[in-house]
């Protein structure tokens, strides 16, 4: 599904539909567009691997409306790299880059991380699986300071706004 040329990767509208899926799931998409969906990671990688990708991410919460973060470049690896995570030159209106996160240590930058589920845990956290704390499968580092798919009513957020905690997002992408 495309909006102005943006290819919808991911968009989250309600908290009607689980994105607590497997590895499977996340690779291979789940969802419908124009409703909760997952595009699919094997289709994102080989999307921004034919060419240059810029990343715009719309998300609402109930204090603040509809803010956006928008990178130049992104891309994502393959499965064999479990889908990781490339993405820089960050703008937007969402009071800051919750994605590249680094305040004191680099512990929330998910820029650079490979993608976890619930039963493929990748993340740099050697005492939980942040998947199966968060909920969600995400590029999650040791855990995370954005994230889209988590649980809805705790950990779907951007922690950089004043409201961090969201009710809907999309992500989209669009060659550069």
């Amino acid at each position: 599904m495309t909006v102005n040329n943006w290819i919808i990767i991911q968009q989250r509208i309600n908290n009607i539909f689980s994105f607590d899926l497997p590895w499977a799931s996340y690779k291979n998409g789940f969802g419908s567009p124009g409703w909760n969906y997952w595009m699919g990671n094997e289709k994102v990688y080989l999307l921004t691997n034919s060419g240059g990708y810029k990343l715009r991410i719309e998300m609402r919460s109930e204090i603040l409306g509809w803010v956006s973060a928008e990178y130049s470049y992104f891309f994502l690896e393959n499965e064999a790299n479990w889908y990781r995570l490339h993405l820089g030159g960050f703008s937007g209106d969402c009071n800051g880059d919750s994605m590249q996160y680094s305040g004191d240590s680099n512990a929330f930058n998910q820029n650079g991380m490979y993608f976890t589920t619930s039963d493929s845990d990748h993340d740099n956290n050697p005492d939980i699986n942040c998947e199966a704390d968060r909920g969600g499968g995400w590029w999650y580092n040791s855990c995370n300071w954005a994230n889209l798919n988590a649980h809805y009513n705790t950990y779907f957020y951007w922690w950089s706004l004043p409201d961090p905690y969201l009710d809907a997002s999309r992500m989209m992408i669009k060659l550069v």
